[in-house]
């Protein structure tokens, strides 16, 4: 009879076992786990950090695609539809500036005839004030 390794957590090996997962893999997995402080988690991390990425690989084939693809198709979508939206209140913003409003209008106008009614010597001062 085999006699099992003192530092193992046999249960999560079990369970490993029962998964499906090899020996090796889940002998690996029950050692790494730090029994009694007696090992730092890293290792048990690092275990985990694989079986994660084994895992995201399965995942990865059985949906055609990456996950990081979908994600930055998301991202580019988000982006073009922000674009669109700015571009959409320039030309607003563009449209409404070209515009005067009838007040506006009309007080252009009356200054344009009242310059023409000005003395000469008020039309000196307007262009001094102009100029400072």
């Amino acid at each position: 009879m085999a006699k099992a390794k003192s530092g193992r957590d046999q249960s999560l090996y079990d369970k490993l076992r029962d998964s499906g997962v090899r020996k090796k893999v889940a002998a690996r997995a029950a050692d790494a786990l730090p029994t009694g402080g007696v090992k730092s988690p890293a290792a048990a991390q690092r275990v985990a950090d694989e079986l994660s990425a084994a895992s995201e690989a399965i995942k990865d084939r059985l949906g055609g695609g990456t996950r990081k693809r979908s994600e930055a198709a998301k991202k580019a979508a988000t982006t073009r539809k922000a674009t669109a939206t700015a571009k959409k209140a320039a030309s607003t913003r563009k449209a409404t500036a070209t515009k005067r409003s009838t007040a506006a209008k009309k007080a252009a106008s009356t200054r344009g005839a009242n310059a023409a009614k000005r003395s000469t010597a008020a039309k000196k001062g307007a262009a001094t004030r102009k100029a400072k």
